[in-house]
């Protein structure tokens, strides 16, 4: 671990981000405490052409301690929080995450996805699962440092530059498919009996095959304004990675500064958490009500009434998890937006980058717990998959030790409840619900049982 660490702070010591922006009047390139006038001559690797280019890096500022004396966070703190975050927290992550997300779109998917929330659930769970491993090539260079310390900055700038915008824009649509579980939810717990006319299966899905093409279609500004540039040392015939800009950031950064900071920054985050939350408490709010009026009024309460009351509390569930994990960004949207020293390229440097690390891990924590959300609260998932675990594992000492965990889920109650006394007929009434359960679950078992003799 020692020898890992120290593989790793050798290799962030020469390669910080470079932020580079238009000065017409001088060039000012910082690289290790070297000061370059006039112009300055940058190598370009282009992964198309494979040619070597010419830029003109107008200003580009290497965050130094030096060079940040007013910040809040000292350097080596920061080198010590991207190691922890990138190294260890973000590997964490993505063990649980993807095969977590690969079980759920499975389910779903064995479910149905004729109905419409199965649709929505299935699309979110592939959206999760596509941005969770994206985003841990991002952490990928300390495995390649311990092995190859000779390419670690080339290979963390060059996978940064290319898969920025493809994780970002599904990070985005996973936000933006909660927004539309939790608005579709809503509508249905205000207008139980228009429901199911007000929106088709179909209509569903071009709504989630538009907001994943539209927010690909934004994060395009990220490769096009990122390019991996290599920077000659001072001294020595040694270069030095940097992740810079592209001429054609250079020429239109009005514009990508509008969509990259105003749209995708900013509108985009806080329009779908201040929805999330907003139909998240309406629809807490109309079920309570609607629940006191049935126990006021002693009316019965239907199987497919009961069911819908149980989808609307797991995915209650999942926008609560939601609105907690992405509140960081808007806190840090709020910091951005008040502290002007909170940027990238000014003197809070180091802590803008620490604390913008730590809300993409809990994003990607936020992406990888949703299934066990559905195990715990719904029994229609647990018996999909408890089917699913019967139907296709032949080893059966295993097969028995995940049945056992999925036949406990499937007999206790979802929720600790205090102990009372039943009577004689509530007691018979139990025991026959409960050899109904048995039956249910041991009928699969028994078919497959008599189709392979």
């Amino acid at each position: 671990m020692s020898f890992l660490f120290n593989a790793y702070m050798s290799g962030l010591d020469d390669a910080l981000i470079a932020n580079i922006s238009t000065d017409s009047k001088r060039t000012d390139l910082q690289v290790s405490g070297l000061t370059v006038e006039q112009f300055t001559l940058v190598h370009n690797l282009d992964a198309r052409t494979e040619k070597i280019t010419l830029a003109n890096v107008t200003k580009a500022t290497s965050f130094l301690p030096s060079s940040n004396p007013n910040g809040i966070m000292k350097y080596e703190t920061y080198l010590l929080c991207e190691y922890i975050l990138s190294c260890w927290l973000h590997n964490a992550i993505t063990l649980v995450g993807v095969p977590t997300n690969l079980i759920s779109c499975l389910v779903f998917y064995k479910q149905g996805l004729r109905d419409r929330m199965n649709l929505c659930l299935f699309c979110l769970a592939l959206v999760d699962l596509l941005f969770v491993a994206l985003f841990y090539t991002i952490g990928t260079y300390c495995i390649v440092g311990y092995f190859r310390p000779d390419i670690q900055d080339w290979w963390k700038w060059s996978v940064r530059c290319y898969v920025t915008g493809v994780y970002r824009a599904f990070l985005f649509s996973s936000g933006c498919l909660t927004m539309v579980i939790a608005v579709e939810r809503c509508v249905c717990v205000l207008y139980p009996m228009k429901a199911e006319n007000l929106i088709q299966t179909r209509t569903m899905a071009r709504i989630i095959l538009g907001i994943v093409f539209t927010m690909h279609l934004l994060c395009l500004v990220y490769p096009l304004k990122l390019s991996v540039a290599s920077v000659p040392r001072a001294n020595s015939n040694q270069v030095d990675y940097k992740l810079g800009v592209t001429k054609l950031y250079l020429q239109n950064q009005y514009v990508f500064d509008i969509v990259e900071n105003t749209i995708i920054m900013t509108v985009i985050p806080f329009t779908t958490y201040i929805v999330v939350v907003l139909a998240t408490a309406v629809t807490v709010v109309q079920l309570n009500r609607a629940l006191a009026w049935r126990q006021m009024w002693g009316s019965s309460v239907s199987s497919s009434t009961a069911r819908q009351t149980l989808l609307v509390k797991m995915l209650v569930a999942v926008s609560c998890i939601y609105i907690l994990l992405t509140s960081p960004n808007i806190a840090l949207g709020i910091t951005r937006s008040v502290v002007a020293e909170f940027a990238v390229d000014r003197s809070y440097a180091y802590l803008f980058l620490a604390t913008h690390g730590v809300y993409l891990e809990m994003c990607m924590l936020n992406s990888s717990i949703s299934f066990f959300v559905y195990f715990t609260l719904s029994s229609r998932f647990r018996r999909t998959l408890y089917n699913m675990i019967s139907a296709h594992t032949t080893n059966k000492s295993m097969r028995s030790n995940l049945v056992k965990v999925l036949k406990r889920r499937l007999y206790k109650p979802q929720f600790k409840k205090k102990k009372k006394k039943r009577t004689l007929s509530e007691n018979m009434k139990l025991q026959v619900y409960n050899c109904i359960i048995r039956i249910f679950l041991q009928y699969p078992m028994l078919c497959i049982k008599t189709a392979r003799q």
